[in-house]
């Protein structure tokens, strides 16, 4: 057995091997690999072979030799750690990534996977949905980590009829002025910011506290990729479905398997949705009980 992995082996009762290989985790992060892989299970129909990561090193070689020996034909790696490993596996079997933030260019190009990211689209449906009088959405981004993102996200907006402002910083120094203009110069009801989760952008100790106590005082939507910022005022989150995250992961296993298409990273779009109904009531939205069972997280919590 490999240095630094754990295996849980499984009969396999189709023609597709698929090996999940992701890091030993504490909870409650553990659970979430846990049900990813409960999803992909339900997709292949059948328990797919688990590794799990330990320590801070891992013997790829050693690793390769096993999936050899057991003539795994994906692999999906969950995870940072399981990333990173599942990169330097890539090129003998397909790789599929998921359950982490995928960089771009980390992967160049060897690897298939769905990035933690929400589909901007979903996201800009929802707020079309939930606030239909707001005209601009206003997104500070870092064009290194999030250029194709915006690029999704400016395709939608001219769909729904919506004016992006997608305004670039490369870090905070350059951020922190873009977020005041638009808290200072916003028109309430028609302007809506969009919060990236992107650390070199966004700082969470000093701007988030600040836009969400300014953008309550004046009655601004602000939306983000960031469920923690529901809790704290923002007025809705998209965070991921697990789950159904990994029937996705499966399914884009069986279809790199079957070559049905190339490498590629893809948003989001297995997703929840967490609200503020405090923060909807301020701004003058109200949702139906209908509405409301649509939410799987509600704030304030009752």
């Amino acid at each position: 057995m490999s240095a630094g992995v754990t295996n849980s082996w499984a009969v396999w009762a189709g023609s597709l091997r698929v090996a999940v290989i992701y890091p030993e985790i504490r909870e409650p992060y553990r659970s979430v690999f846990r049900n990813v892989v409960q999803g992909i299970g339900e997709k292949l129909q059948q328990a797919p072979k688990e590794i799990l990561l330990e320590g801070k090193d891992t013997d790829i070689t050693g690793l390769e030799r096993e999936l050899i020996e057991e003539q795994v034909d994906v692999v999906i790696a969950l995870g940072r750690k399981g990333l990173i490993v599942g990169r330097d596996l890539a090129g003998a079997r397909p790789v599929v990534a998921g359950a982490t933030l995928i960089p771009p260019g980390l992967v160049d190009g060897r690897i298939g996977g769905i990035t933690l990211t929400p589909d901007p689209a979903i996201l800009l449906q929802r707020l079309r949905r939930m606030a239909p009088k707001v005209e601009r959405v206003t997104v500070v981004y870092n064009p290194a980590h999030s250029g194709w993102l915006i690029e999704l996200a400016r395709k939608e907006a001219m769909r729904l009829g919506l004016a992006l402002d997608a305004q670039p910083a490369t870090d905070l120094k350059e951020a922190a002025p873009l977020y005041r203009a638009f808290i200072n110069q916003a028109q309430p009801k028609t302007d809506a910011l969009w919060l990236l989760r992107d650390a070199s952008i966004l700082d969470e100790r000093a701007i988030v506290p600040m836009l969400l106590s300014r953008a309550w005082d004046r009655h601004l939507v602000v939306v983000s990729n960031n469920p923690a910022h529901v809790r704290k005022g923002a007025l809705f989150s998209l965070y991921p479905d697990n789950v159904a995250l990994g029937r996705s992961l499966a399914a884009m296993a069986q279809a790199q398997s079957d070559q049905e298409g190339g490498p590629g990273i893809q948003p989001l779009r297995d997703l929840l949705v967490a609200v503020n109904l405090r923060t909807a009531g301020h701004l003058g939205i109200r949702f139906t009980n209908q509405d409301k069972r649509g939410f799987a997280m509600l704030f304030p919590s009752r």
